[in-house]
């Protein structure tokens, strides 16, 4: 089951964004690398926040809007502390990657591009992770994992769950 997104909310002052646009020189051609940050921050970038900052910066809505879905970096949900981008290419595909996927779906209970309710993890297939003799393999916040079956996913998965909850709990964990 997909996690709600309302449950969710960023708190960031108007003072944060200041700072951050201020940082940039509050002009449009800053506008990615403004929302680069706060995504960095944040995890992702709120629509409230980009409104807020197309403000700042004199920009319209609309445009801004359009920098943000047009480059596919950019988030407009909040994602899981852990992301699990599996390689679904050629190489990827031929030996497994679906199975991996479906394993992936079943244990966490999520399907492609959704959170777990805790937001402990976002399942995201991607085209390629440029490392087809692992195959099929597997990045979880950046760090590889290759020659997977469903099963060693799925310890890899309670590891990550075993060792994120023995870490101390704060208000607020960012997405990585």
């Amino acid at each position: 089951m997909a996690h709600s997104d309302s449950a969710a909310i960023v708190q960031i002052t108007d003072e944060e964004i200041d700072h951050i646009c201020e940082e940039f020189g509050n002009r449009e051609g800053a506008v990615v690398q403004i929302l680069q940050t706060i995504q960095e921050k944040y995890g992702y970038v709120p629509a409230e926040i980009l409104e807020r900052v197309g403000d700042d910066l004199g920009i319209p809505h609309s445009k801004m809007f359009g920098v943000l879905t047009f480059y596919s970096q950019f988030y407009r949900e909040p994602r899981g502390k852990f992301i699990l981008k599996v390689c679904v290419g050629t190489a990827c595909h031929v030996r497994g990657a679906g199975l991996l996927v479906d394993k992936i779906k079943e244990n966490l209970n999520i399907e492609e591009g959704e959170n777990t309710e805790d937001m402990l993890f976002t399942l995201e297939p991607v085209s390629c992770l440029g490392s087809c003799a692992l195959a099929p393999m597997a990045m979880v916040n950046g760090n590889t994992y290759g020659k997977l079956s469903g099963d060693k996913m799925v310890e890899i998965l309670r590891q990550i769950k075993d060792e994120s909850s023995a870490e101390p709990v704060s208000e607020a964990t960012p997405a990585s």
